[in-house]
C-alpha cells in the first residue's frame, strides 16, 4: 500500500511534531537542577579507596584472606565476575560464594608451589563521593613457578564500593580478561 500526502500536510504534521517536541523540552527543562541532588566528587574519598586498592592487591599477593575478609562488604553484597584459575568466567551471587572461592584460589596456589601477584600495569582510575567509589584497572596476574618461568595474563577490573561505619568496603568487582595470557621461561623469553 502506497501513502501520499499533499506537501501542506506534511508541513503541517512537521509543525505539530516541533510543537509537541519544544513544548515536551520546556516542561523537562523548567525546573533547575537542585545542586545538592548532583554528584559531588571527593577527591580525598578517591585517595582512601586508591590506597585500599593497593591494599587489597598486596593481599591478593600475600594470600593474606583475613585481609580480603575485612574488606568485602557483608551488607550491599552485589553479584561479582571473576575469573577461575583456568581463565573461565565466573559469577558469585553471595560474600560466602566469593570468600570460598578466594580461600581454594589460595590454597590452590600454596599446594601447586606458584606465586601470584596482581602487577598493575596502569594507574587505577577512581572516581568517590564521600559514600560510594567506582574504580577501573588494567593489571598484569602473574604466576611465578619454581623453574623460574612464569605466566602472565593481562585482566581489566571494575570495582565499586561504600564507604560503611567502618570504613571502605567492596560491594563489587568484575574482572575480565585483558588479552591473552602469555608464557615465558626462566631467562624471560617468551614460550609460544
Amino acid at each position: 500500500m502506497n501513502v501520499s500526502f499533499p506537501r501542506r500536510h506534511l508541513v503541517g504534521i512537521g509543525a505539530a511534531i516541533a510543537s509537541v517536541a519544544a513544548f515536551s523540552g520546556k516542561t523537562a527543562l523548567a525546573a533547575p537542577a537542585d545542586p545538592s541532588r548532583t554528584v559531588q566528587w571527593d577527591d580525598n574519598a578517591a585517595k582512601e579507596v586508591m590506597l585500599l586498592m593497593h591494599r587489597m592487591h598486596q593481599a591478593w599477593n600475600d594470600g593474606d584472606l583475613d585481609f580480603m575478609r575485612r574488606f568485602i562488604a557483608e551488607e550491599g553484597f552485589v553479584g561479582i565476575f571473576e575469573l577461575t584459575a583456568d581463565e573461565q568466567p565466573v559469577v558469585f551471587n553471595s560474600r560466602q560464594e566469593l570468600l570460598a572461592f578466594i580461600e581454594k584460589l589460595v590454597a590452590d596456589v600454596n599446594t601447586s608451589g606458584a606465586q601470584t601477584e596482581t602487577s598493575p600495569r596502569r594507574s587505577h582510575q577512581v572516581l568517590a563521593t564521600s559514600t560510594f567509589a567506582i574504580c577501573t584497572e588494567e593489571s598484569d596476574l602473574i604466576e611465578r613457578h619454581a623453574d623460574g618461568s612464569r605466566y602472565v595474563l593481562p585482566h581489566r577490573g571494575t570495582s565499586a564500593l561504600a564507604k560503611t561505619a567502618d570504613g571502605w568496603k567492596f560491594v563489587h568487582w568484575h574482572v575480565s580478561q585483558g588479552g591473552p595470557g602469555k608464557r615465558y621461561d626462566a631467562a624471560g623469553r617468551e614460550i609460544t
